[in-house]
């Protein structure tokens, strides 16, 4: 599991604002290895319908479409992890921001992300989100 680094601004008691962010960072962490291998059934749960988000390469990004490049970059044989996250509540909305390494073979390539979830009903859900590409200097 990657190490998350937390913020102060909170939404309730210490001990909740805590759960809250291991919670978020149980989903983050569950949902990027569904990715990988190509399972969609997290990733329609916990994305909105409403979600807009921006891809690596700066284009505009649907749900479906999403959803689509899950299933076109699955591989068994990938592996990811997540580093430098860093997770920070205010109210019902909670930003989510850190590194993602992804290999599969003798490829490998890094980004940065800014994820938006808002809790609905108790629920979590992404509405919106947007990855860097991390180039080698």
């Amino acid at each position: 599991m990657a190490k998350t680094r937390y913020r102060n601004q909170d939404i309730g008691s210490p001990k909740d604002t805590e759960q809250i962010r291991t919670e978020l960072a149980d989903i983050e962490d569950g949902w990027l290895k569904s990715r990988i291998e190509g399972n969609l059934e997290i990733s329609e749960q916990l994305i909105d319908d409403s979600y807009a988000g921006t891809t690596s390469k700066g284009l505009p990004q649907t749900k479906g479409e999403f959803l689509q490049a899950i299933i076109q970059s699955a591989s068994p044989q990938s592996h990811a992890e997540q580093a430098e996250r860093n997770i920070r509540i205010h109210g019902a909305l909670a930003i989510s921001t850190g590194l993602v390494s992804v290999s599969s073979g003798a490829r490998s390539h890094s980004f940065r992300y800014l994820r938006v979830f808002r809790n609905t009903d108790g629920k979590w859900r992404l509405i919106t989100s947007q990855s860097t590409r991390v180039v080698e200097a």
